[in-house]
């Protein structure tokens, strides 16, 4: 005879010997495996739904240098500032480490502002676009 196990969510079914918590972790493993395969479908139809919505065709080409650019960027200012200039902050205060991460950031913005611009007026063609004479 199975074991009734009944929660406030749901009710199930067990055989002998076999233990509640292992099922309840299989259950909540499919269910989340299923509630992401539900989110996926949703965002791939919420993107066929939209079509063509040129506000945000241009936010996302306009996204994609910055998203292409930062890391590099970013990682070109911390190696100027850490290998180079020879800052070191392990043992610095907190607000220290804020302070810098935030100049770091400016910093890597400061950088990646040109190049975008660059990319945008000299290099059409890696957005997907001919260049404009």
């Amino acid at each position: 005879m199975p074991d009734l196990y009944v929660t406030q969510e749901y009710v199930a079914l067990f055989p002998d010997g076999e233990s509640p918590a292992l099922s309840l972790a299989v259950l909540q493993a499919a269910l989340m495996l299923l509630l992401a395969l539900a989110g996926t479908l949703a965002v791939a139809f919420l993107s066929l739904a939209l079509g063509e919505c040129g506000p945000l065709r241009e936010l996302g080409r306009r996204s994609l240098v910055l998203y292409a650019l930062s890391a590099p960027s970013m990682n070109l200012c911390k190696l100027l500032l850490f290998s180079l200039a020879g800052v070191d902050l392990h043992d610095a205060p907190f607000a220290a480490q804020l302070g810098v991460g935030a100049l770091l950031a400016l910093a890597s913005v400061l950088v990646l502002v040109p190049v975008e611009r660059l990319i945008r007026r000299h290099l059409p063609f890696l957005l997907g676009r001919r260049r404009e004479r």
